[in-house]
């Protein structure tokens, strides 16, 4: 091989290293040849086409567990006992609802709800439940402003019933008036009469009056709501903590039938009269005092003597019991040889000591000790 002209010529060690090269091909692919098998694939040349490396055809081909992994996948998951997976709703909802658990929103299950409505059973699947909860609320709204607005149109009615009656009135008096010349004079002479200045100048000063007597009930009623909580109430907790048989409430109730002597009955209410308050608070201190003061002596009269009582019978009992002891050691004696003489007794220090003492005591009355 020769270099063009005007060119400077290859080294002859690249061209021995490019026969070289395609010398070793040559002998590569008839070994490919000789060692290929029938089913070896070709290229589209006619020639052998190299095997996959054995990385590559692990990559194509997929491993047993992932098989295995996809297998399982495709199985229903074990579920504990009483539990069942419930497939989500597929088809289209009947309403929009959404249905959340702790974590958040959730798939609607396909569920179906058994339930009783006008005394007949209905099984109806989830969103057509939730239909009819939100036809419910509608109705119960609508309810709810139809009962409002039939109210309203009763107090309309009665209403135009109050109308009618004062226009068919009016409307009597007016034909009275225009047929009548005498009811007609007689009705012109009340109203100038009514319509005096001397009339009107006594309308107004009855409305003063009936202003300033609202007034002055107010400011009694004050006054009288100080009277109890300042004085009264004080009074009363005083006596029942001083008297502990007689109780706030008793007292409370015989104050207040004292001072119905003194209440009066005004266009506003009844009130106990302001000057009625001194009047009050003598007879607190010389009727209702001296009555606790009674009434406390006798509960504990009568207390002590139910206590005296049962000391009494007490004491009774106690005299019984050390007569029976008596008797029950005189008629029973000891038996055999006299023992010895009893050991001195441990003084008497304590309840225990006592008792043990009384119990060694009995004992002994019987021959037992």
């Amino acid at each position: 091989m020769t270099a063009p002209v005007g060119s400077s010529s290859a080294p002859s060690t690249d061209i021995n290293d490019v026969m070289a090269s395609i010398a070793g091909d040559s002998i590569q692919q008839t070994m490919d040849e000789q060692s290929a098998t029938p089913d070896t694939p070709r290229d589209e040349r006619g020639k052998f086409a190299p095997r996959e490396s054995a990385k590559s055809a692990n990559e194509n081909v997929a491993p047993a567990y992932a098989k295995d992994d996809a297998e399982s996948a495709n199985e229903p998951a074990s579920l504990p006992e009483g539990m069942v997976a419930v497939p989500s709703i597929s088809r289209e909802l009947a309403t929009a609802f959404t249905v959340a658990d702790a974590e958040g929103a959730i798939e609607p299950p396909d569920l179906t709800i058994e339930f009783t409505a006008n005394g007949k059973t209905r099984r109806e699947p989830l969103d057509k439940v939730v239909k009819l909860a939100q036809w419910g609320v509608y109705n119960h709204d609508k309810q709810q402003q139809a009962e409002a607005a039939m109210g309203e149109a009763q107090q309309l009615r009665t209403q135009m019933a109050q109308y009618d009656q004062a226009l068919r009135q009016l409307q009597t008096e007016r034909q009275q008036l225009l047929s009548n010349d005498e009811v007609y004079l007689n009705a012109r002479a009340q109203y100038e009469q009514q319509n005096t200045p001397e009339a009107r100048l006594q309308m107004e000063r009855q409305q003063v009056q009936m202003e300033r007597a609202q007034m002055d009930f107010q400011q009694a009623q004050s006054v009288g709501t100080s009277f109890l909580d300042t004085k009264v109430e004080p009074a009363l907790e005083l006596i029942a903590s001083a008297l502990p048989s007689v109780s706030k409430e008793e007292l409370a109730a015989r104050v207040l039938l004292v001072a119905n002597q003194f209440t009066v009955q005004t266009p506003f209410g009844a009130i106990i009269h302001p000057q009625a308050h001194q009047k009050i608070a003598e007879a607190i201190r010389d009727e209702v005092v001296p009555w606790a003061q009674q009434v406390h002596d006798s509960r504990n009269a009568q207390r002590d003597q139910v206590t005296a009582g049962h000391a009494k019978k007490t004491e009774s009992l106690q005299v019984e019991a050390q007569r029976a002891k008596n008797m029950a050691a005189r008629s029973m004696k000891p038996t055999g040889n006299v023992g010895s003489q009893n050991k001195a007794k441990r003084p008497i220090r304590n309840v225990d000591d006592a008792m043990n003492d009384v119990l060694q005591s009995a004992l002994e009355s019987v021959g037992l000790r």
